[in-house]
């Protein structure tokens, strides 16, 4: 599975509510309770198949973490961020997804076909990184780049798999 896709990995700002809805409860939260506090039956597109998408994902990421009986805590706290001051709440979730899509666990097997995890943004970002700051550019042209720079189509950094 790719963390480039959002349509099957979920949407950012649903992200956010899911850690938001956790860190009001402050305490660990059955699954279904999480999503019905964000996404409640009858109110959202598809019964909430985005934001259970969101939420599966980001626990096989390890940023949802169960502590047994089907319920679930963040893996980090956010105790010392208040959730009424948008700005630095915000910051410490960027902080806190950035280090759990960059961590070690998650970028395991680098050249994965499957079972990626986060390692195809991570392959992603560092292929960026690695272009001339001067003539790079995200239109069509990064594509065709990135097939003269990587021949072998087993080793592509951006794919759906």
């Amino acid at each position: 599975m790719s963390l480039l896709n959002l349509n099957s990995d979920g949407l950012p700002n649903i992200l956010v509510a899911l850690i938001a809805a956790m860190q009001r409860s402050r305490k660990p939260l059955a699954r279904d309770d999480l999503l019905s506090r964000i996404a409640p039956t009858g109110v959202v597109h598809k019964n909430g198949e985005m934001a259970r998408q969101t939420f599966n994902r980001w626990s096989e990421l390890g940023l949802f973490v169960e502590d047994g009986a089907n319920t679930f805590r963040l893996a980090e706290s956010l105790e010392e961020t208040p959730a009424n001051n948008e700005a630095e709440f915000l910051c410490a979730v960027q902080d806190m997804v950035r280090r759990r899509v960059l961590s070690e666990e998650n970028n395991a097997d680098f050249w994965a076909l499957k079972g990626a995890k986060a390692a195809d943004l991570t392959r992603s970002l560092a292929w960026v990184l690695a272009q001339d700051v001067y003539r790079f550019s995200f239109d069509k042209s990064a594509e065709v780049l990135e097939a003269a720079q990587l021949a072998d189509e087993d080793v592509r950094l951006m794919r759906n798999g």
